[in-house]
């Protein structure tokens, strides 16, 4: 289809199926050896992921734990594209910080 290495959206296998077609598009990368392809893979095949699992509940309106939770359902249903390639390398500091600090 196309011939850019920088190319491989995640297609589901129902996607051509669905009406409307959803498109999920990513801004950022935090994992250089996986691309986002696997990273959907490793999510099929039963790995965790607080970021995905995140995502999937904000579109699909549902908690993980709650009736009609389907996230394998889901990712074979959409199209996701991520437009940043590029792997940032960013440490992040969740810990709260009061205000001096």
């Amino acid at each position: 289809m196309f011939e850019s290495p920088y190319f491989e959206p995640w297609v589901g296998s129902q996607y051509g199926n669905e009406s409307p077609r959803l498109l999920n598009v990513g801004e950022s990368r935090y994992d250089e050896e996986f691309t986002d392809r696997k990273i959907i893979q490793e999510r099929l095949n039963g790995n965790r992921s607080r970021t995905i699992t995140n995502f999937v509940q904000a579109i699909l309106g549902t908690r993980h734990w709650e009736p009609g939770y389907d996230e394998t359902g889901f990712w074979n249903r959409v199209l996701f594209y991520n437009y940043n390639t590029t792997f940032s390398p960013v440490e992040r500091d969740y810990r709260c910080h009061g205000t001096n600090g």
